[in-house]
């Protein structure tokens, strides 16, 4: 599936060549989990030609490396792309919702991880869908588990979860 998901992402290049297969091979390093080495390969591109799926994956790695206001502005610059990029946006969102998910910030990561999971889902990338579905549950089941810490009732947690289904339609 991860093969799917490189061929859309080359249908949708506009970059030379040399700079779909950099960006490919960088993308692929990602997802084995080698985030330096796929950072620094999508350094060698000179930022004239990154197009919203190479600046995309540059925020998740961004995010891996620890550098979170930078992973947010370019995932930010990436949301702000055309419909055309939805690959992009969905890469972008996703990312948005992991970073808040790592600063507690439970409904908006829920947020983001249900659009991810439509962009993705529209791009045809069902294990990237599903993916942020699960991220999705993840961010719900801390929010409501943050507020029983806190001592809500159980209609407090009831009502918690609908409102979190209900965000951002």
């Amino acid at each position: 599936e991860t093969l799917s998901e490189l061929r859309e992402v080359e249908r949708l290049s506009e970059a030379e060549p040399e700079v779909q297969c950099r960006f490919l091979e960088a993308y692929a390093l990602e997802r084995l989990g080698r985030y330096k080495e796929a950072f620094e390969l999508l350094q060698t591109l000179p930022e004239e030609l990154h197009t919203p799926d190479i600046t995309a994956v540059q925020s998740v790695l961004l995010w891996r490396l620890g550098k979170r206001n930078e992973a947010k502005a370019a995932a930010e610059a990436v949301i702000q792309s055309g419909v055309e990029w939805l690959w992009a946006r969905a890469i972008a969102t996703n990312n948005l919702g992991n970073l808040a998910l790592s600063n507690s910030e439970f409904l908006e990561a829920a947020s983001h991880f249900k659009k991810s999971a439509a962009l993705f889902h529209a791009t045809g990338a069902k294990d990237r869908w599903v993916g942020s579905l699960n991220n999705y549950a993840v961010a719900l089941d801390k929010m409501i588990e943050d507020e029983a810490k806190r001592g809500a009732n159980a209609s407090t947690l009831e009502a918690m979860s609908l409102d979190a289904e209900r965000a951002y339609h």
